[in-house]
């Protein structure tokens, strides 16, 4: 299971989420300055791709959670259970996963670096 991968995709799509937004923002200001309907419709379209990009990598990264919980479920050690869906769904720092299950970071990264090296 790449559990960065995940991790990376979801980073990655939140980046694009927020260029979107920016993009819409501007593109209705260029809209209201030009009042140019071609310059609104090409806009509109490039934002479209855009959307289009977005909603292909949301439907991967979904499709790649999905197996990943199915994974994580099916594991026996809960701390290791734990740090997976800290780490790679709710894209803690270590530190803060350490934290939330009250556990030093180091003792946190030796559990997670015992767990890569048992399914090797």
């Amino acid at each position: 299971m790449e559990f960065k991968e995940i991790y990376n995709i979801e980073k990655t799509l939140k980046l694009q989420i927020e260029e979107l937004e920016a993009l819409e923002i501007l593109s209705k200001k260029i809209s209201h300055i030009t009042g140019n309907n071609k310059v609104k419709e090409d806009t509109n379209i490039k934002i479209s791709e855009i959307k289009n990009i977005i909603n292909n990598a949301a439907i991967e990264l979904l499709d790649k959670k999905n197996r990943a919980m199915i994974y994580i479920n099916g594991l026996e050690d809960v701390r290791v259970r734990e740090i997976l869906y800290y780490r790679f769904f709710k894209q803690l720092t270590w530190e803060e996963t350490a934290k939330k299950m009250n556990y030093s970071e180091s003792h946190v990264k030796k559990i997670y670096s015992n767990f890569k090296d048992d399914i090797k």
